[in-house]
C-alpha cells in the first residue's frame, strides 16, 4: 500500500486568537531553540541530589506552561480544528448526507453538523438506539448498529457519510468501516483519534483503538475507496485527530481538493506531540 497522501491541516501565519503578539512570540521563540537542542546525551546524566530540587520545579513549570500555551492555542483542540476542516469541504457535498452514530448532531460549539452541508438534499442522523448517546429522541433518526450486518436496503443510500469520533468507540472496526462505506454512494468523511486519552461509559460502550494514517487509509481502501485528504492536528496540548475524506470517484473531486504530499516521518502526527513542540 502506497503511503496515505498527507496535510498538516494548520494555518500558517495565523495569531492565536486568545493569546497576546508578544507572549506568543516569546513562546515560540523559546519553543524553536528547545527544537534545535539536543539533550539527549543528559538523559539519566543528572546528579541524584539536585533531582529532589529540579524535580517538582520541572514538573510545576510543565504545568504552568501547558496550561499557558492551551490558551494560546484553542485552534488546536481536536474537536475545534476538526470542525475547521469539515467546514473546508462540507459546501462541496450535495445530495443526501448522513451522520452516522451523530447523537445529536452537536458540534461541540453550539451549532449543528447539519449546518455545515450547506448545499444537502437532505440530511438523516443514526444513532445504534441504545446506551449513552444511543439516541437523540428524534423521531426521525435512523437506528443503525455498525458491528451488525447492514440491511440491504440501506446500502448506497447516501451521496456522503459522515462519522465523527466513533471507530475507537467500535471493537469490530472492520466491519464498522465496511458498513460506513456501503452507505455511499460517493464521499465517506471520517474523524478518529491518533493520541487520546481512553474514555468510555461504563455499561454503555468502550474504547478499543487509536488510529495511524496508514490504518485508516487501508481500512477505507479494502472498502473500494480513494482518500483524497488528510490532515491532522499534531501538538502537545489537546487530544491530536486525524480527519480524512475519501471517495469512490476521485476524478469527480480532485479539483476541489488540495494536492497532497506522501506522509513522511517529518510531518507524520505524533512527531510534535511527542517533542513537547507547538506550531
Amino acid at each position: 500500500m502506497l503511503a496515505p497522501s498527507w496535510h498538516t491541516g494548520q494555518i500558517d501565519g495565523k495569531q492565536p486568537e486568545n493569546c497576546s503578539p508578544v507572549l506568543a512570540r516569546i513562546i515560540k521563540d523559546f519553543i524553536m531553540k528547545l527544537e534545535k537542542a539536543n539533550l539527549t546525551g543528559l538523559q539519566g546524566k543528572m546528579p541524584g541530589f539536585i533531582k529532589p530540587i529540579v524535580g517538582p520545579l520541572a514538573r510545576f513549570t510543565f504545568f504552568i506552561t501547558a496550561r499557558v500555551l492551551r490558551e494560546c492555542y484553542p485552534e488546536k483542540d481536536g474537536r475545534l480544528w476538526s470542525n475547521r476542516e469539515l467546514k473546508k469541504f462540507a459546501h462541496l457535498f450535495e445530495g443526501d448526507v448522513i451522520n452516522v452514530s451523530g447523537w445529536e448532531d452537536q458540534d461541540k460549539e453550539g451549532g449543528q453538523y447539519a449546518d455545515y452541508f450547506t448545499n444537502k438534499k437532505t440530511y438523516t442522523i443514526s444513532n445504534v438506539g441504545e446506551g449513552a448517546r444511543g439516541t437523540s429522541g428524534d423521531h426521525g433518526e435512523v437506528v443503525l448498529d455498525l458491528e451488525a450486518a447492514l440491511p440491504e436496503s440501506y446500502k448506497g443510500s447516501y451521496d456522503t457519510v459522515f462519522n465523527h469520533t466513533t471507530l475507537e468507540h467500535v471493537y469490530d472496526v472492520n466491519t464498522a468501516v465496511k458498513n460506513l462505506c456501503d452507505l455511499s454512494r460517493d464521499m465517506v468523511v471520517l474523524v478518529v483519534p491518533f493520541l487520546q486519552m481512553v474514555h468510555w461509559e461504563p455499561g454503555s460502550y468502550g474504547d478499543y483503538w487509536r488510529f495511524t494514517p496508514f490504518a485508516l487509509a487501508k481500512l477505507l481502501e479494502n472498502n473500494g475507496l480513494h482518500v483524497l485528504y488528510m490532515s491532522h492536528n499534531d501538538n502537545p496540548l489537546h487530544a491530536v485527530y486525524l480527519f480524512c475524506a475519501a471517495t469512490r470517484n476521485p476524478d469527480k473531486w480532485q479539483d476541489h481538493f488540495p494536492r497532497q504530499d506522501e506522509l513522511t516521518r517529518a510531518d507524520a502526527p505524533g512527531t510534535l506531540a511527542y517533542r513537547h513542540i507547538v506550531r
